[in-house]
């Protein structure tokens, strides 16, 4: 149960967090004309969601295929 609860508190904070530095990032390079040391901010907090996304979707991956069963169910 409290599992359930963990995944969906972990899954909620990975969308806040990802659209804000998403939206941060991009907000940076459009900047970069006027403060042209945010270009290389920008650019690091987006390879940085770039990296969280794939580390995110191999787990994912990783925990779906090895804890449940052929048929959906836990392995326990």
């Amino acid at each position: 149960m409290i599992q359930t609860y963990a995944g969906k508190a972990s899954k909620k904070t990975m969308d806040v967090f990802g659209i804000s530095l998403t939206i941060l990032g991009l907000i940076f390079l459009g900047y970069k004309r006027v403060h042209p040391e945010l270009e290389i901010a920008g650019y690091t907090l987006l390879y940085s969601i770039c990296y969280m996304l794939v580390l995110y979707s191999f787990f994912y991956y990783f925990y779906t295929r090895n804890l449940t069963g052929e048929d959906g169910d836990d392995k326990k």
